[in-house]
């Protein structure tokens, strides 16, 4: 298996990039960042004219590590990570939060990982303001039947304005969506790392209103408001 990744500002940058692949690499798969306005520009519609599936998601600041060159970090850019990988041991679905539930939508994912294959690993993008995480992870725990499957991916942004954070793939794109890449975890190892930079800062305040992993107020002020005013936004 082979991989490639690049950063661009733009679709027009990304055809060019895309059009001069060393040629001996023939990509069959693709996980693409990007901030939201190349998506409602037609993002999707520019990569639905190659050759290869791919899924993706808005985000808050794009990162990749070219091939090549130095690792960098744009600003309401596009990042793109290419792969070569044989095409019966990964697939891409497209699902949409089923009566808002979280916890549903990742059994149905599950279950359909499991049918694809007997040890199936995930790669899961879902919409960032609609979906609860820790509920969606649950949800494919229990549809797969095991807790310890390979399991990578997070939650979608937009640039910090936490308004409208969108998947897309070929099967669809929307703001209550999941994108998900199954792999045949038998014949494709899946290793990754979490870390985190974030030390406590400022005073302790205390949550006020909640329901599940969604904070409503914070010492009786609307969350967003006290974080926008916290940071300086």
């Amino acid at each position: 298996m082979r991989a490639y990744s690049l950063i661009v500002e733009d679709s027009k940058h990304l055809c060019q990039k895309l059009d001069n692949l060393d040629k001996d690499f023939k990509p069959n798969a693709g996980l693409v960042f990007a901030s939201l306005p190349h998506i409602d520009g037609g993002l999707k519609e520019v990569l639905s004219q190659y050759n290869f599936d791919f899924m993706g998601a808005s985000s808050s600041g794009e990162i990749a590590l070219q091939t090549g060159e130095e690792g960098i970090m744009f600003e309401e850019a596009i990042s793109m990570l290419l792969l070569d990988m044989p095409t019966d041991c990964f697939q891409i679905n497209h699902f949409t939060l089923r009566e808002n539930s979280s916890f549903s939508t990742g059994m149905d994912i599950g279950k359909w990982g499991k049918q694809t294959f007997a040890n199936p690993g995930f790669i899961v993008l879902a919409s960032g303001l609609a979906t609860d995480g820790e509920a969606l992870v649950k949800g494919i725990v229990e549809g797969t039947g095991s807790d310890t499957l390979p399991l990578y991916g997070g939650l979608a942004g937009d640039d910090r304005a936490f308004e409208r954070t969108v998947v897309f793939s070929p099967l669809g794109l929307g703001d209550s969506d999941v994108a998900v890449m199954v792999v045949d975890a038998n014949k494709i190892v899946m290793q990754g790392l979490a870390i985190s930079g974030w030390v406590g800062s400022g005073a302790i305040m205390q949550i006020t209103r909640s329901k599940g992993n969604i904070v409503y107020t914070i010492d009786n002020q609307p969350a967003l408001d006290y974080y926008l005013q916290t940071l300086n936004l």
